[in-house]
Protein backbone atom coordinates (compact mmCIF):
# COMPACT_ATOMS: atom_id res chain seq x y z
CA UNK A 1 0.00 0.00 0.00
CA UNK A 2 1.13 3.79 -0.96
CA UNK A 3 1.42 5.97 1.59
CA UNK A 4 -0.13 9.23 -0.20
CA UNK A 5 1.11 12.97 0.14
CA UNK A 6 -0.71 15.29 2.24
CA UNK A 7 -2.66 18.17 1.04
CA UNK A 8 -0.51 20.80 2.27
CA UNK A 9 2.75 19.11 0.87
CA UNK A 10 1.07 18.90 -2.23
CA UNK A 11 -0.40 22.58 -2.33
CA UNK A 12 3.59 23.62 -1.18
CA UNK A 13 4.81 21.69 -3.93
CA UNK A 14 2.46 23.68 -6.33
CA UNK A 15 3.70 26.92 -4.76
CA UNK A 16 7.32 26.00 -5.48
CA UNK A 17 8.06 26.45 -1.92
CA UNK A 18 9.61 23.26 -1.01
CA UNK A 19 13.25 22.71 -0.90
CA UNK A 20 14.83 20.78 -3.33
CA UNK A 21 15.77 17.42 -1.58
CA UNK A 22 11.97 17.89 -0.86
CA UNK A 23 10.96 18.37 -4.63
CA UNK A 24 12.53 15.47 -5.59
CA UNK A 25 10.78 13.19 -3.32
CA UNK A 26 7.25 14.30 -4.33
CA UNK A 27 8.01 14.53 -7.81
CA UNK A 28 9.41 10.89 -7.12
CA UNK A 29 6.07 9.97 -5.68
CA UNK A 30 3.96 11.34 -8.51
CA UNK A 31 5.30 9.29 -10.71
CA UNK A 32 4.03 6.17 -9.31
CA UNK A 33 0.83 7.60 -7.73
CA UNK A 34 -2.14 8.19 -9.83
CA UNK A 35 -4.08 8.70 -6.86
CA UNK A 36 -1.61 12.00 -5.43
CA UNK A 37 -1.61 12.77 -9.67
CA UNK A 38 -5.27 13.21 -9.55
CA UNK A 39 -5.44 15.07 -6.49
CA UNK A 40 -2.39 17.47 -7.73
CA UNK A 41 -4.84 18.01 -11.06
CA UNK A 42 -7.25 18.79 -8.67
CA UNK A 43 -5.31 21.43 -7.16
CA UNK A 44 -4.45 23.19 -10.08
CA UNK A 45 -7.89 23.36 -11.54
CA UNK A 46 -9.25 25.05 -8.03
CA UNK A 47 -5.80 27.22 -8.47
CA UNK A 48 -6.59 27.90 -11.40
CA UNK A 49 -10.28 28.92 -10.72
CA UNK A 50 -9.16 30.85 -8.42
CA UNK A 51 -7.14 33.71 -10.74
CA UNK A 52 -10.29 33.96 -12.78
CA UNK A 53 -12.07 35.34 -10.05
CA UNK A 54 -12.70 39.32 -9.47
CA UNK A 55 -10.19 40.93 -6.35
CA UNK A 56 -12.53 42.27 -4.15
CA UNK A 57 -11.30 44.98 -1.79
CA UNK A 58 -12.24 44.99 2.02
CA UNK A 59 -14.69 47.75 3.31
CA UNK A 60 -13.14 50.54 4.25
CA UNK A 61 -14.35 50.37 7.87
CA UNK A 62 -12.99 46.92 8.39
CA UNK A 63 -9.34 48.21 9.53
CA UNK A 64 -11.09 50.15 12.54
CA UNK A 65 -13.40 47.34 13.38
CA UNK A 66 -10.58 44.92 13.56
CA UNK A 67 -8.82 47.59 15.48
CA UNK A 68 -11.52 47.97 18.14
CA UNK A 69 -12.10 44.01 18.59
CA UNK A 70 -8.41 43.52 19.18
CA UNK A 71 -8.70 46.09 21.68
CA UNK A 72 -11.48 44.66 23.50
CA UNK A 73 -9.37 41.32 23.70
CA UNK A 74 -6.76 42.41 25.74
Amino acid sequence: MTTHLEVEVLSTYLDRELSNREESRVKDHLERCADCRATLAGLRRVVGRLHTLERQEPPAHLGTQLHRLAALEE
